[in-house]
C-alpha cells in the first residue's frame, strides 16, 4: 500500500500561530462543535448484518453519487441511515437546518453487495465517527470499494503535461488488496482527506482488503462523459450493477453545489 494516504487535518490558516494562541474557549468551542455533530445509526428496516458481504461500495462526492443514481441498475433497499444526533443545546435555526440534511444511507444492492452512499454534508472532523458507524458492514466484506471524486485543480503533478485530460482516476490500496487496481497508482505529493480516507486506513488496520478510486475532473456536471470512467471500472468487475443505457436527460438535484477551489 502507498504509505502517504491518509485523513489530513488541516490548521486553520493564520498569519502567525502558536500556544499561546490556543486559548482554552477555541478548544472547548471545537469540542463543544464535535460533539454536537455525534453521528446515530437507525434501522429503516428489520434486517441483520450478513456474515458474508462480496462487496461492500462507499460512494461520496456528487459526481460518484450521480454515476450511481445513473448508470446502476438499482439502487437498492435502504436498511440504515445514518445522521446527526439531535443535541438540546443547539439553537432552533441549526435544528431545522439538521433535520433538512440528507442523511447517509445503506442499501442492499442484493444478499450479499452493499452500498452507502454518503451525506454531503458529512465534514472531515466526523470522519472517524462515521466510519466507526459502517465499520460492522466492513468487517464482514470480502472487499471495500470506495468512489471519491475530486477537481483536477487540487491534483499535483510533478512534470508538465500538455494533454492532460478532462477526467481520470487514481487509485490507492491496501496491502492486503490482492485483485487488481483497475487504474494507476495515486502519486506523492497527492493524498486522500476526509471520509474515503478514513474509510481507507480503517480497512488497512483491520486488514481488510479495499481500494479507494478518485475520479480528477473539471466540473461535477453528470453526463456520459464525465462518469464513463467508473463505467469503464465496474465492466471489468465481476459485478453486474451498470445499466445497458444510462438515461442522462436529468439533472440530478440531491448534490449541493461546488465550487473549485483554485485561488490566483
Amino acid at each position: 500500500m502507498a504509505t502517504y494516504f491518509g485523513e489530513i487535518v488541516e490548521k486553520p490558516s493564520r498569519a502567525f500561530w502558536g500556544d499561546e494562541y490556543d486559548s482554552e474557549d477555541d478548544t472547548r468551542t471545537e469540542t463543544q462543535n464535535m460533539h454536537d455533530r455525534k453521528l446515530e445509526v437507525s434501522s429503516l428496516v428489520s434486517q441483520h448484518i450478513p456474515s458474508t458481504i462480496k462487496l461492500f461500495l462507499v460512494i461520496h462526492g456528487p459526481l460518484t453519487e450521480g454515476f450511481v443514481e445513473t448508470c446502476f441498475l438499482k439502487k437498492g433497499e435502504p436498511i440504515v441511515e445514518i445522521k446527526e444526533v439531535e443535541t438540546e443545546n443547539i439553537d432552533d435555526d441549526e435544528l431545522l437546518k439538521r433535520r433538512k440534511r440528507r442523511p447517509s444511507t445503506i442499501y442492499c444492492l442484493s444478499s450479499d453487495i452493499m452500498m452507502c452512499v454518503c451525506s454531503p454534508h458529512l465534514d472531515i472532523m466526523q470522519s472517524f465517527d462515521f466510519t466507526e458507524k459502517i465499520s460492522p458492514w466492513m468487517k464482514n466484506a470480502e472487499q471495500v470499494i470506495i468512489l471519491d471524486c475530486s477537481y483536477i485543480s487540487g491534483y499535483s503533478v510533478t512534470r508538465l503535461q500538455n494533454d492532460f485530460p478532462d477526467a481520470f482516476l487514481k487509485a490507492l490500496k491496501t496491502d492486503n488488496f490482492n485483485k487488481p487496481v483497475l487504474s494507476e497508482i495515486l502519486e506523492q505529493p497527492n493524498t486522500a482527506k476526509g471520509i474515503p480516507a478514513g474509510v481507507l486506513t480503517w480497512c488497512q488496520v483491520f486488514k481488510i482488503p479495499a481500494v479507494l478510486y478518485i475520479c480528477y475532473a473539471r466540473n461535477y456536471e453528470v453526463d456520459s462523459n464525465s462518469v464513463k470512467l467508473f463505467c469503464q471500472l465496474f465492466c471489468k468487475m465481476p459485478f453486474k450493477l451498470l445499466k445497458e443505457k444510462p438515461d442522462f436527460t436529468h439533472k440530478l438535484s440531491t448534490a449541493p453545489e461546488f465550487s473549485s477551489n483554485l485561488y490566483m
